[in-house]
């Protein structure tokens, strides 16, 4: 789980961060299958433990792998697949124990996921296996040689020749000026010293070979490669203040990212440079969606979702419905657009996401993320595992929703 810091950092909170520490105070609690000591090797190195009981795992998001396959990824490096829309699940091996929190795919063979202590993943066989391709101590190398490029190129502004006094001739202090380079040098020894502890939270991949992960602390990487290679982007996005990441997305050369405090940054020539947006909500973003018209969706804290059609420069705010969070956007494949909350709701949008509606007659468990195939089936991951929990088109979710949600000890709706 990712606790931190021991240096009195602010701690990483958003909906799947709580849900994550809730699980790891449970697993301690009731000596979880999932426990392991400390003598052990470090999860960067240790494969994800095979049991029985990973269907009932923490999942943190899913995604669908071609038409037929779906899969979900959670805590302790869990990586599940389903190819009967999430009737049934079995567990694959996966070469780290870290919480993964993210996952896609670009077709039915090529997917990614990102998670804790800088991890990337990479499967070319539809998520059978999974090799690493990345982790937090070399993307701590990357942010280092970004900056260090940035430096060499920096022009300090000139010493001022003698400081500023008051009235009685006392010095008046000056806050040093701080270049955006020797911010983002700064940065990027900062995440070097602190080692591989900072989680990605989101990645995207446009095709096979174009993608961005985005995380903790400012933390942005990018590849255009397949992930044989990666360039940090921390300084490029323009985050000075290394706040959480949360999300990010691509439609050609668009891409957006999101993420605490109301930040949003957009590129509109596919990564070469971002400028900050502003938007009428200052709390934080966890999920976005770019429609295909380019209108984009952003989803955050207390239900607030804010919508644009002309790339950032006005936004309609939103609210379909309660204050619960929205932890994911997805697209389905007819064209509609959902939206999960962290109370166990799913909305749904066939306008463009104007307007959205409550797809579900109650919610079922919290939900952390969503994915839905050609089928219609909405699938959710959180803490009930991975499941099906609605059909696009239908508005009361199955019985066996509310059946596998006390199973697990969730009762619907309740947080």
């Amino acid at each position: 789980m990712f606790v931190m810091n021991p240096l009195g950092r602010r701690q990483l909170w958003g909906p799947r961060c709580r849900f994550a520490l809730a699980a790891a105070a449970l697993s301690l609690s009731t000596a979880s299958p999932f426990a392991y000591a400390a003598a052990e090797a470090a999860p960067l190195v240790r494969p994800a433990t095979v049991t029985a009981l990973a269907t009932h795992a923490l999942m943190l998001a899913v995604a669908k792998a071609g038409d037929s396959r779906t899969v979900a990824v959670g805590e302790r490096g869990i990586v599940l697949v389903s190819d009967d829309d999430g009737r049934g699940w079995r567990q694959v091996p996966v070469p780290v124990s870290v919480t993964l929190t993210s996952v896609q795919f670009v077709d039915a063979r090529q997917g990614w996921i990102a998670g804790h202590s800088g991890v990337i993943l990479h499967t070319e066989d539809g998520g059978e296996h999974w090799t690493r391709q990345l982790d937090g101590t070399a993307a701590a190398q990357l942010a280092s040689k970004e900056a260090e490029a940035l430096a060499a190129n920096d022009a300090d502004v000139a010493p001022v020749a003698a400081p500023p006094s008051n009235d009685d001739g006392t010095a008046i202090p000056v806050v040093p000026h701080k270049s955006p380079a020797q911010v983002a040098l700064s940065n990027a020894q900062r995440l070097a010293k602190e080692g591989a502890d900072k989680p990605f939270l989101s990645l995207w991949f446009s095709d096979a070979q174009h993608g961005t992960a985005v995380g903790a602390y400012g933390l942005a990487v990018h590849t255009n490669d397949g992930g044989r290679t990666w360039q940090s982007w921390a300084a490029r996005v323009g985050d000075a203040r290394s706040l959480h990441l949360y999300a990010v997305r691509q439609r050609g050369d668009s891409i957006w990212i999101a993420g605490e405090q109301g930040f949003v940054a957009r590129s509109n020539d596919g990564g070469l440079s971002f400028d900050v947006v502003a938007t009428p909500y200052k709390g934080s973003f966890f999920a976005l969606g770019i429609v295909p018209d380019g209108a984009v969706v952003l989803g955050g804290l207390r239900g607030n979702v804010v919508r644009s059609a002309d790339g950032g420069a006005t936004f309609t705010a939103l609210k379909p419905g309660g204050d619960a969070a929205i932890t994911d956007i997805v697209y389905a494949a007819d064209g509609t657009w959902l939206l999960a909350t962290q109370s166990g709701q799913v909305y749904a949008s066939r306008d463009a996401a104007s307007t959205f509606q409550p797809l579900l007659a109650r919610p079922t468990f919290p939900l952390n993320g969503i994915a839905a195939g050609p089928s219609g089936t909405v699938i959710g991951a959180g803490f009930a595992g991975a499941i099906s929990v609605a059909q696009i088109g239908k508005e009361a979710a199955p019985a066996h929703i509310a059946r596998n949600a006390q199973s697990n000890g969730i009762a619907g709706g309740q947080q």
